[in-house]
């Protein structure tokens, strides 16, 4: 049998090799803008700008194209790049002044316990969390890629204060926006 078949499956009773999803650091270039959900594409956002200091727009939109593993820049791509630049902004990831873009804060060190409270609560919404899992998320959120000690401890920290003020709700390591 020819390696095409087995990859197209004509083989009789053989299985199909399993897809493996691609490397984060190596994306393939034959996937879908639509196989990717908006926190990979903000996490995409945050790594271009860590590497940039700054970017307009349209170069905005190329560099992270590229980053997620695209040759070209078509009008879906863009599109979807453009909303989740807009997005980034809106979490806090990006600074936008005037058309250029530049990364908010490079570390979770410099966003303040307000700003991770607020990212927590945007996350979380009415339904009960399992504390890691809610940190982990509201890092994708910011567009980190991992959760280290660094970032779990100041979501930790953001956690306690929003149960302090009423915020969050907590029964064990469940945790929930308060009603």
């Amino acid at each position: 049998m020819t390696a095409s078949r087995a990859r197209t499956g004509e083989a009789g009773s053989r299985k199909k090799p399993a897809k493996r999803k691609p490397a984060a650091a190596e994306p393939s270039a034959a996937q879908s803008i639509d196989d990717l959900d908006r926190d990979e594409i903000v996490a995409a956002i945050r790594e271009v700008f860590s590497q940039n200091v700054e970017l307009d727009r349209d170069s905005a939109i190329r560099e992270v194209a590229h980053a997620l593993g695209f040759d070209r820049t078509g009008s879906r791509i863009a599109d979807t790049i453009d909303s989740a630049l807009i997005a980034a902004a809106k979490r806090g990831v990006i600074f936008n002044d005037r058309g250029v873009l530049s990364l908010w804060s490079r570390t979770i060190g410099h966003y303040s316990r307000d700003e991770l409270i607020i990212t927590l609560l945007s996350v979380m919404g009415p339904v009960w969390w399992d504390r890691e899992a809610a940190i982990v998320a509201a890092a994708r959120h910011l567009g980190f890629k991992r959760t280290g000690s660094l970032i779990r401890d100041a979501f930790k920290s953001a956690i306690n204060g929003a149960i302090r003020r009423g915020l969050i709700e907590y029964s064990g390591s469940m945790i929930r926006k308060s009603k």
